[in-house]
């Protein structure tokens, strides 16, 4: 974990039915990030994600992908920064190309369903499944919600936000740059989520005999 708060108990994900993948995932009863799929491919993945080298991006040869970056979230100008800031000043902390997104409590999933128009009936519980790679941590993703909200080039300093989602800084307040030479003030809420590179399992289908 990236903070000092325990591991939360459960954690939660909106499933939607009209996400084949997401719907397969949960009918087999496993959300499991690329980057722990990739670890049984060979020695070599393993040395990288412990020495903090795995590299998600697509084209650089981790042997897993995950559901979000199959899909082409990835293929952004703002989520290739990302992942090159990751790895090159947070190395250990999970990817956002390759983790599973979910919840760990159900009041910051209402906070986001409120917020984003999500159908609660949708959110689904899960445990997090024991294994001695599996990293973990407590984002705002309210920091990547205001930037993918605004022109990139009305924030200056890209920089400082990058720093404030990889560091878990709860509200914030931005400066935003126009051509006219107005300037304007946001605050960024907080909303919690989890990335997580490890396997998380349905908890209404105990599944003793996973392997690691």
């Amino acid at each position: 974990m990236n903070t000092d708060e325990d591991t939360p108990d459960s954690f939660f994900i909106f499933v939607k039915k009209d996400n084949f993948v997401a719907m397969n995932n949960y009918n087999v009863g496993i959300f499991e990030s690329s980057a722990i799929s990739g670890l049984r491919y060979s020695q070599e993945a393993i040395e990288l994600y412990v020495q903090g080298r795995a590299n998600f991006l697509p084209g650089a040869g981790w042997p897993a992908v995950s559901p979000y970056a199959a899909s082409g979230h990835w293929n952004s100008p703002l989520e290739t920064a990302l992942e090159i800031h990751r790895l090159n000043n947070f190395p250990f902390m999970p990817s956002r190309l390759s983790a599973v997104y979910a919840f760990g409590d159900r009041e910051n999933s209402a906070k986001a369903a409120a917020k984003y128009g999500w159908d609660m009936s949708t959110l689904k519980e899960f445990k997090l499944h024991p294994f001695a790679l599996t990293r973990i941590a407590r984002l705002n993703m309210e920091h990547i919600s205001f930037a993918r909200s605004i022109r990139p080039e009305t924030l200056p300093g890209k920089e400082a936000l990058m720093n404030a989602y990889w560091q878990g800084v709860g509200e914030m307040q931005y400066e935003l740059h126009y051509d006219t030479g107005e300037r304007a003030h946001h605050t960024v809420d907080a909303i919690w989520e989890y990335l997580v590179d490890g396997t998380l399992t349905r908890a209404d289908r105990p599944q003793p005999g996973l392997g690691s």
